[in-house]
């Protein structure tokens, strides 16, 4: 067995395989490219591949030593058939059980006694200056404040179904239910718990469930982002005056791994080799840490994305 430099999905790494392994067996994967000789990688490249293949060795002995448990599926033991999010305070019953109302779930998720107005939440939130950074499927991404601190506003219309409205997608608030306990439960892996915790994932600040038209604000943060060309969605104007949607404030996490750029700006020579090596190990870090993330996010919670 010898270690072979192979390229997947424009990755760059090291495996392990036998000397007369060729690419071309895997002709059904086109996502794999054929051995290169390591001598014609560069020396940036080599120094990457080597960084990766050694946090590969240690985690592979662990593994091999049985420090890490086999068993990644969460095990609970307790005979409570309830949601583990619903067995405090929530009054479930065998009856309830065969049917579900999954908005009086969402409510109680967020803490709250029953659905909003806009004009109930302006004391905790702000949204006279938001802006518009992103959109989704079911989805609009604002920059916004809430309780005086700049966050993420991720809103979601919803609904009893997930059958479009005036030709825009909603979700139901089933789903609705399910985004909502996985951000929390991803925000919590800060924590430590069974001796593992991760930084990796953004913090939830909070979400609430509310009702009526969209803000002027916020329509007004949507025309600027859809005459910058960004956007395939329909105007949110178009929902009608009792829609409701979901809110859910995340911590700002800066600029996007896709925006960021990792090479320094100066190009003198003297600085080139110094400048080489701090990209390549911001390269590797950034790596590393997505790979940590997701082992505790792997190991808690089952997590897979």
């Amino acid at each position: 067995m010898v270690q072979k430099p192979i390229k997947y999905n424009g990755v760059l790494i090291l495996t392990d395989e036998p000397e007369d392994f060729r690419a071309e067996e895997l002709e059904e994967d086109k996502e794999i490219e054929p051995f290169l000789p390591i001598e014609s990688f560069t020396h940036s490249e080599k120094f990457l591949l080597q960084l990766i293949n050694s946090q590969f060795t240690i985690l592979h002995k662990s593994v091999s030593e049985g420090r890490l448990p086999g068993n990644l599926m969460p095990y609970d033991d307790s005979k409570d058939n309830r949601p583990f999010y619903l067995r405090e305070s929530f009054p479930w019953t065998t009856n309830y059980a065969t049917k579900r109302n999954y908005l009086r779930e969402l409510l109680h998720i967020c803490s709250q006694p029953q659905i909003m107005r806009w004009r109930k939440v302006k004391k905790v939130l702000n949204v006279s200056e938001a802006k518009k950074i992103a959109e989704g499927v079911y989805c609009e991404i604002f920059l916004a404040e809430y309780k005086m601190e700049t966050v993420i506003l991720k809103l979601i219309p919803i609904g009893d179904d997930d059958q479009p409205i005036n030709g825009c997608y909603i979700s139901s608030f089933r789903d609705g239910v399910a985004k909502l306990i996985v951000l929390k439960e991803i925000a919590d892996l800060c924590q430590v718990k069974q001796g593992y915790s991760t930084e990796g994932f953004v913090q939830l600040k909070g979400a609430m469930v509310v009702k009526g038209l969209y803000p002027s604000s916020m329509i007004y943060a949507w025309r600027e982002y859809k005459q910058n060309g960004k956007s395939d969605k329909l105007n949110p104007n178009l929902f009608p005056a009792n829609q409701s949607f979901l809110l859910l404030f995340a911590e700002n996490g800066g600029t996007s791994l896709k925006e960021y750029k990792i090479i320094c700006s100066k190009n003198s020579e003297i600085y080139l080799l110094i400048l080489l090596t701090v990209t390549m190990l911001q390269a590797y870090s950034i790596v590393y840490q997505l790979f940590m993330a997701l082992a505790v996010a792997e190991f808690r919670l089952s997590f897979g994305h």
